[in-house]
């Protein structure tokens, strides 16, 4: 998704930090003893260099579509509650014991 539809100029920013932390999680659910959800994190991020040239493909499709700039619309999507409710989805599937606590 990122890849697909963010400028470049973002991007080169955003993916090489989304990258590191993927390749974390993945080391932090290994470490914690939980190799079936590492292995799914893992296999995403092989999902996505395998079909590359699609994503790309489809990249250019949104560059042709596409009307306005990452700038626009990045603060008020970083400050959503769709992005919160996404984050600690996330936190949930990495940890749900935690969240069985509360």
């Amino acid at each position: 998704m990122l890849i697909k539809n963010l400028e470049w100029q973002t991007l080169v920013t955003v993916l090489p930090l989304h990258l590191t932390l993927m390749v974390g999680l993945v080391g932090m659910l290994l470490i914690s003893g939980r190799v079936k959800k590492a292995i799914t994190v893992a296999r995403t991020m092989q999902w996505n260099l395998f079909h590359l040239r699609n994503t790309l493909a489809a990249r250019a499709a949104v560059k042709r579509l596409r009307v306005r700039r990452d700038r626009e619309f990045l603060p008020a999507l970083i400050r959503s509650p769709e992005l919160r409710r996404s984050l600690i989805s996330m936190a949930w599937f990495v940890d749900r014991r935690k969240w069985d606590q509360r």
